[in-house]
Formats: structure tokens, sequence, C-alpha cells
């Protein structure tokens, strides 16, 4: 037996007791990082669990930097702890989510529901099994069929319309009056 062999042979053990201690299985989504405990825990230091995920979870970690999207807008952002809204080690089908819809504030968002929005459901802009982030944040990103402009115009569709209403022919009148 080599130097080299004595040495990895601690380091493998104490990965296996880690899994054995381990609270419950990850979710799907984690379960890559699941077979080192390290990927997501600092055994000599618990406050870097939270640069730890945002390490992985880059597009939040620049929405906290630039206090944009819903995790750069929360009152903790950049202060609060991933884990205090995401536990894991409850199983591979876990909602680590945990959105209350009833409770959500949609302007903590880049895409604030206002006017003919705020009827929408959440169904109506977010697809099923893929992150709340990935919903279109552009008028034409859910409007491209509506689109009596063809796209030919390159301003911002805010500055002849409105989120009030949206009728089909000469919307320009949608847009409040300033009387």
């Amino acid at each position: 037996m080599t130097v080299t062999t004595l040495t990895a042979v601690p380091s493998a053990f104490a990965a296996k007791v880690e899994t054995l201690l381990m609270p419950g299985k990850v979710t799907q989504p984690h379960e890559k990082q699941e077979q080192d405990c390290a990927n997501c825990h600092d055994r000599s230091n618990v406050r870097t669990q939270t640069s730890l995920c945002l390490d992985c979870h880059k597009e939040i970690a620049a929405d906290v930097r630039e206090h944009k999207g819903y995790h750069g807008r929360m009152a903790n952002a950049g202060t609060g702890e991933c884990r205090a809204c995401h536990t894991e080690h409850k199983g591979r089908e876990a909602d680590i989510v945990q959105l209350s819809r009833a409770q959500f504030d949609h302007h903590l968002t880049d895409f604030a529901l206002e006017g003919a929005h705020s009827a929408l459901t959440c169904e109506s802009c977010h697809k099923p099994n893929e992150p709340w982030r990935k919903a279109p944040g552009t008028c034409l990103g859910c409007h491209k069929a509506d689109d009596v402009h063809r796209g030919q115009f390159t301003k911002s569709c805010g500055e002849c319309h409105s989120s009030v209403s949206w009728p089909a022919g000469n919307s320009i009148t949608t847009r409040p009056s300033s009387s």
C-alpha cells in the first residue's frame, strides 16, 4: 500500500460516513452534488453555505449583486441565507421553492403584474417544470402573435400602449389620457 492510497482512504471513508449521516436525499436538480457534501456545505463555517449556493446558481447571484429580479429585490437581498426559504434534504421530489402564489409580490420581479396582466393566472406566463424566472419578460415574449406591427418598430411598446387593455385594431388609444 502506498502513501497516496493511505491518505485517500480517510477522505473516501469520510464521504461515505457523511452520506450515511445525511438527513435525507436532496432534490432531483441537486442530485449530482449529493455525493460530495462539500459542494454545498463547509464543515468549518456554516455561513459560507449561501456563497456555495450562489457559486452554482449564477443567474440568482447576478440578480442579488445587481438588485434585480425577485432575489435581488427581496428585503434581505444580499444578507439573507438561501436555506431560510430553500430547505434541502427532503427527498428527490420535494418542493424547495415553496412559492406561495397568494402571498407572492410580483412587483419584486422584473415584470410587475399591472393592468390587464393582473388578472392572469401564473400558468398564463410560466411553463410547467421550468424555473419561474424563465417566463417572458417583454411584451413580444407573449404577444408576438398579436403584433400587428410585425416587429417593424424598435421603440418600447409602452411608448404607445399600456397594460390596461390591448384590443384588436388600433390599440394606440389604450394609453390612459393625461387629463
